[in-house]
């Protein structure tokens, strides 16, 4: 497989907060429409994966142990760095390294039913919105099947429609175009996977694993963890039996399964975005 950078640019606000694994079901949806199958050995062979919509420059934080990262026992020391979301790029693997990035901004927006039978207001209900702050970089891994242009259309057909809960209305609108790829390491983990009941859907659970700088000396001087050479995912996945990985879950309410068998919309737990696989 090979590896590519886009640079999202947001032109509404959002409600559903871009992760991989939802990306990823809109590209195939996008395909489908257009009549194309590109998936017939899914999930088998996972031929194109995406990451999250991520702050320019950064990487989700490792979900490890404190003192693995850096960080005393001090409680105080502990909550600071609690606060610290991402990584940045190309830095060592220290305490100081990590930010507390305030890439987007969340508020609640309160609206009226109205009944048209009646024409008068109902019942109050709310929406939470996400506002991102500045540009967002996006990874794409995908084999030889697609191409880079054709990836790059696709996307920017999604952020013309929206992308997510109510992008009828305006929302989940974004640009893309192509940026330059930082140079680093990086494996494919997981495991993609058809869920539903008689009518099955894709849900992506591979996953971009990239090497950070250290952290294979930091694991390897506490003892305490599996052998191997650690990577940082980019968005949610599911480990393959027998993976080593260090992970915080993610709970994912599809809108799958409700069909003639099972009315009930299935969930899955996954590892959230900034797990770390131990490759032997």
């Amino acid at each position: 497989m090979q590896l590519s950078k886009f640079k999202i640019s947001p032109k509404s606000a959002f409600i559903t907060p871009p992760k991989g694994d939802m990306i990823f079901g809109m590209f195939a949806k996008m395909l489908f429409l257009k009549g194309e199958d590109r998936f017939p050995d899914f999930p088998k062979s996972t031929s194109i994966i995406f990451s999250d919509f991520l702050p320019e420059g950064y990487f989700p934080k490792p979900a490890l142990p404190p003192k693995v990262l850096g960080v005393g026992e001090d409680s105080k020391k502990k909550k600071e760095f609690k606060k610290k979301n991402f990584l940045k790029i190309g830095e060592k693997l220290e305490d100081r390294s990590f930010k507390e990035v305030k890439f987007l901004s969340k508020e609640r927006v309160f609206k009226n039913t109205i009944s048209r039978l009646h024409g008068k207001s109902e019942n109050l209900y709310s929406d939470e919105i996400v506002r991102y702050r500045g540009d967002l970089s996006l990874y794409v891994a995908y084999e030889k099947s697609f191409k880079e242009k054709e990836i790059l259309d696709t996307l920017n057909l999604i952020g013309s429609f929206g992308f997510g809960k109510k992008s009828s209305s305006g929302f989940g609108q974004f640009e893309v175009e192509k940026a330059p790829l930082e140079s680093f390491e990086w494996e494919v983990f997981g495991k993609s996977l058809k869920n539903g009941i008689s009518k099955p859907s894709f849900l992506q659970g591979a996953t971009i694993g990239v090497k950070v700088e250290m952290l294979e000396k930091k694991v390897a001087e506490l003892g305490e963890f599996p052998k191997g050479t650690p990577y940082l995912t980019l968005s949610p996945s599911i480990p393959n039996s027998g993976e080593k990985s260090f992970y915080n879950l993610y709970q994912k309410f599809g809108k799958h399964g409700a069909d003639e068998v099972q009315i009930w919309k299935q969930h899955s737990l996954m590892a959230d975005s900034g797990a770390v696989y131990f490759k032997e």
